[in-house]
């Protein structure tokens, strides 16, 4: 199994618009957090925030199976403009043959559904959006919802697990802690909010940490970084990562899970 991280930078983002600080002017691009994970023809992404469109021309994405929602904070859900618009330029008959040549499964909560349809109503129609509370599988990747710390009840946020064969990841970039506990996965990556140590914070550090003990994944990489926000460079942002031991996510990192 293939995972990308196609975003590590907090709402924000580096750099940060009309801002020329040093920390922005010397930082490598930090897009919102999403997640693209691939095994063999099949491809999910997690997240679908306002840098969506160049996330996924920069991998060569071009072809997504289903797009999952962590939850409808407008850095985790405004690439949901881009999607549409794909389906509905043209004339009515481009717009049909557009979105059988694009169609793609779209996964969110009733309250993510909910802010929809308050936000943009006519989406509804269009994009179809389904909730499986317990899980779902999209080609052989068993993708399941678990609940985390982060404006609830208003937002029902959720983190994903994505497992195929022995391999597995988890996602969850915005969260103070685990509502029922650590995904119940054996996890050779956990990518999560990591505001405390390397951005601003959702949390207090304790809190993290104890999340990335529970959680027991082999490797666990640090999203909601940013430079601009925290008045530091990328070197410092490192360092208070590895003192925790946790790696400090970079756009595009790619890893590869062993499914046995």
């Amino acid at each position: 199994m293939r995972v990308t991280l196609l975003g590590s930078g907090d709402a924000t983002g580096v750099p940060a618009a009309l801002c020329d600080c040093a920390y922005c002017a010397r930082s490598a691009r930090r897009r919102r957090p999403a997640l693209l994970v691939e095994q063999g023809a099949t491809t999910v992404v997690l997240d679908v925030g306002p840098d969506l469109t160049d996330q996924l021309r920069t991998t060569d994405t071009d072809a997504v199976d289903a797009f999952l929602l962590t939850h409808f904070h407008r850095d985790h859900a405004d690439g949901l403009l881009a999607l549409l618009q794909t389906l509905r330029s043209g004339t009515d008959a481009a717009w049909n043959d557009a979105r059988d040549a694009h169609a793609f499964d779209l996964h969110m909560s009733p309250t993510a559904t909910d802010h929809l349809r308050e936000t943009f109503g006519y989406f509804l129609d269009l994009l179809e959006p389904t909730w499986h509370s317990d899980g779902t599988t999209v080609g052989p990747l068993a993708v399941r919802p678990f609940p985390v710390e982060h404006a609830r009840p208003a937002y029902q946020t959720v983190g994903f697990t994505v497992e195929a064969g022995e391999a597995a990841v988890a996602y969850a970039p915005d969260m103070r802690g685990f509502v029922d506990g650590p995904p119940d996965a054996d996890l050779d990556l956990l990518v999560c909010d990591g505001s405390p140590v390397v951005g601003l914070n959702h949390g207090t550090e304790e809190e993290l940490l104890a999340a990335v003990e529970a959680a027991d994944a082999d490797r666990t990489v640090l999203v909601n970084a940013t430079e601009h926000g925290r008045a530091e460079h990328t070197s410092t942002l490192a360092s208070r990562a590895a003192a925790v031991g946790c790696e400090l996510g970079r756009d595009l990192a790619s890893y590869s899970l062993d499914d046995g």
